[in-house]
């Protein structure tokens, strides 16, 4: 009898330190939990879907990604007009296998774009051919607006 009372009280010692250590666990995971999403969100950043494309800003950083199709000779360009967002270069990512694009393959061509100071920019992406002028030439604007370095909003005008 005596080995059935010391097991007995060995297992309520076992189970008076289960709940406290389950509510430890419970805690530490919320918070791993809580920590994940607002790590998460902050680092997305804010999408902004414009025509031929789509717009993400966070912080100080914007990047612009527009449809594009580089085999046809038209080309996205930009120019900004303020002093407010600065351009930190563009490249061409083909939506196939990343080589070199094969004829008549579309891709994105991706704008990366910096905040200074406070103020207003408009930023006019132009998609054409170098060498001239058609009704397929397409325009799309738009306005950044920027505070103490960091971009606050940015919509299609």
């Amino acid at each position: 009898m005596q080995g059935n009372a010391n097991t007995h009280a060995r297992d309520e010692g076992r189970t008076a330190m289960k709940k406290p250590m389950k509510l430890v666990l419970l805690g530490a995971c919320m918070a791993a939990f809580v920590a994940c999403a607002v790590g998460c969100t902050a680092a997305q950043g804010t999408a902004v879907e414009v025509t031929d494309g789509r717009a993400q800003f966070s912080q100080g950083e914007l990047e612009v990604q527009l449809d594009a199709n580089p085999t046809t000779g038209y080309e996205w360009t930009c120019a900004i007009e303020g002093d407010a967002v600065t351009a930190e270069g563009d490249n061409y990512v083909a939506s196939g296998d990343g080589n070199e694009p094969k004829a008549g393959e579309g891709g994105v061509q991706i704008f990366a774009f910096k905040a200074s100071g406070s103020g207003e920019a408009t930023l006019t992406f132009t998609y054409a051919r170098s060498w001239e002028s058609t009704d397929s030439d397409k325009t799309i604007t738009l306005k950044a607006t920027v505070e103490n370095g960091e971009f606050k909003q940015v919509e299609e005008l």
